[in-house]
């Protein structure tokens, strides 16, 4: 229960600053406030945050997708939502035309953007639905990682990128970009992709 609460605390503040500018009262100028599953919060696990351009923030929770106007929770998950296809929601991340990408423990990655959702999964060429990392670079690819292996999503197209003679095959776990625009990966291997190069560092143990 101290573990819920504490990730109940961190929606209020994030609400607070997205929303409400720093509401007074409370030490350095903060209050207090928990949404917990009696105030529509669908699971207390919390497992990723995203802010979009318009102010909403999106929760992703074990049990689905929360959309957060600092006042109100809506709920999104495959029952009433029907491109998701699992309701924990593992990764979010926000694209530079706006676009959430929502990464599923078992669905796939989904786009919402000018409010539809859009499901990508093994007919477009996700090999693994298990997605644990996803990011945009600052070329507009998006990156997903999997379980099994990396992919990129180029407007509607899905490639995987790791499993070649250039790039190994990896779990991956997380994925960032650096300012020089070079991929690194993390995950099963430390992997770096710069372009049409890759390169794998072997960490020492």
């Amino acid at each position: 229960m101290v573990h819920c609460r504490r990730l109940s605390l961190v929606v209020s503040l994030a609400a607070g600053i997205a929303f409400a500018g720093p509401p007074a009262g409370g030490p350095g100028g903060f209050s207090r406030r928990l949404w917990q599953t009696q105030d529509g919060l669908p699971e207390e696990t919390v497992q990723a945050f995203a802010q979009t351009p318009d102010h909403y923030l999106w929760i992703g929770t074990s049990g689905g997708l929360v959309r957060f106007d600092g006042d109100q929770l809506v709920v999104f998950d495959r029952e009433n939502t029907p491109e998701l296809h699992e309701n924990s929601v593992f990764a979010l991340a926000v694209g530079h035309d706006g676009a959430l990408w929502i990464g599923t423990d078992g669905g796939g990655v989904v786009r919402y953007r000018d409010r539809r959702f859009r499901a990508f999964s093994s007919r477009d060429g996700l090999g693994n639905p298990f997605v644990r990392s996803v990011v945009e670079d600052s070329r507009g690819a998006v990156w997903v990682g999997t379980d099994d292996g990396l992919y990129r999503i180029e407007g509607e197209r899905v490639s995987r990128v790791d499993g070649t003679p250039r790039v190994p095959a990896l779990a991956v776990h997380a994925v960032l970009e650096d300012r020089h625009g070079r991929l690194w990966v993390g995950g099963s291997t430390l992997l770096l992709v710069d372009g049409a190069q890759a390169y794998e560092y072997r960490l020492p143990g």
